[in-house]
């Protein structure tokens, strides 16, 4: 069964390519049945293949090799009566969601002497840092959406942290 990269909505997010958001080879055997599930995760680590860490030391400050997406989506339920977004709401969703995906919570760590990255479950995990909000400049044409867009994507993913970051971007003209 083949997994989708992002299940949560969003309109910017990004991640090191090969992360493959929701791998359930990530969590140790039946970790979510277990009482001490976040305990067991986190002193499990999952080694990167050597061609995602191949990424990783390419990467410099004229070059980025994590990947971009730009989704839109009608506001729906997450409509607010002035016209933006209930951030909170979608905030509270990801947060719900995030014991069923693991490598959400996951950062990068060198093992000592190999000097080979693996994946740790992050124990300072601060979703503030991950999911963002901001609003385009009016009138919020698609060259602004796109010009935003490649700004977020020109920066560096920090890699003390989980290596992705979704932002909620209100005000695209035509609603």
């Amino acid at each position: 069964r083949v997994r989708p990269r992002l299940t949560l909505v969003q309109l910017i997010g990004r991640h090191i390519p090969g992360d493959d958001f929701g791998n359930t080879r990530f969590r140790p055997p039946n970790a979510v049945d277990h009482p001490r599930s976040r305990t067991l995760a986190r002193i499990y680590y999952e080694r990167l293949s050597d061609e995602c860490a191949d990424y990783l030391d390419n990467e410099s400050s004229r070059r980025r090799e994590h990947t971009a997406m730009i989704l839109i989506f009608d506001s729906g339920p997450f409509a607010t009566k002035e016209g933006g977004v209930d951030f909170e709401k979608i905030r509270g969703i990801v947060n719900a969601r995030l014991p069923e995906l693991p490598r959400l919570r996951a950062k990068l760590r060198r093992v000592p002497l190999d000097g080979h990255p693996v994946w740790v479950d992050d124990q300072e995990f601060n979703l503030d840092f991950h999911l963002r909000q901001s609003s385009l400049p009016r009138p919020g044409s698609h060259r602004q959406l796109c010009r935003t867009a490649s700004r977020i994507a020109a920066t560096r993913l920090d890699r003390s942290r989980p290596l992705w970051d979704c932002w909620v971007l209100e005000g695209l003209e035509g609603g």
